[in-house]
């Protein structure tokens, strides 16, 4: 399975970090880019504003590094959908959020698992409870299989962060492909974790 760091051929052009289930993770003024962003574009998030849009914007030089492929399914799965599919394909679906202590950090953790699936999508965005869309971390990460006609069944995406002390919850993000007759549609769906109290230590 490919994810966003095989295609990594310039660090010096990006802010942030990636982690070993290849998710990338915004670094700080890719984050403050994004949440100016979303607050400019309120009407535009609601109707037509794609997870492509966003994340060029926010963050362009891990969005350089993807493959046309990978570009193509950013491109086609809005930035906020909440709705699931009701065609069969969603019972196929495995996917969660969670957000937990890792060390003296918070770890937000959004997976999603599929069989055969010609690509998949995760975003985990931690925020201070209820916040929505205002983020103290995000990442995406896009699975595609390693050759043509190949399949891929998991992805993920991981946020560690140390915010203010603060009670905190990640939302996680998917989308899938499926067909309907010859049809390609993306089917996207969103789980939010359970909250956290986190006390900063350094601060």
């Amino acid at each position: 399975m490919l994810s966003i760091q095989v295609y990594a051929t310039d660090s010096d052009s990006l802010e942030g970090i990636f982690h070993e289930d290849g998710s990338y993770q915004f670094g700080e003024e890719e984050l403050a880019r994004l949440n100016e962003f979303l607050r400019n574009n309120k009407l535009e998030k609601a109707n037509s504003l794609s997870v492509a849009d966003v994340v060029a914007f926010a963050s362009p030089g891990s969005y350089d590094l993807l493959s046309q492929e990978q570009k193509n399914a950013l491109a086609n799965e809005l930035w906020y959908e909440s709705v699931a599919s009701a065609y069969p394909e969603t019972r196929n679906l495995t996917y969660d959020t969670t957000i937990s202590a890792y060390g003296n950090s918070v770890k937000g953790y959004a997976f999603i698992s599929r069989p055969s699936a010609d690509w998949l999508t995760a975003i985990c965005a931690v925020a201070e409870y209820p916040n929505q869309e205002e983020y103290v971390g995000y990442s995406y990460n896009i699975a595609e299989p390693e050759n043509d006609g190949g399949k891929v069944s998991f992805c993920s995406a991981t946020v560690v962060i140390d915010p203010p002390s603060g009670t905190y919850w990640a939302i996680g993000q998917f989308a899938i492909p499926y067909l309907v007759g010859t049809v390609e549609h993306i089917n996207t769906v969103r789980r939010v974790s359970d909250t956290m109290s986190y006390v900063n230590p350094y601060n």
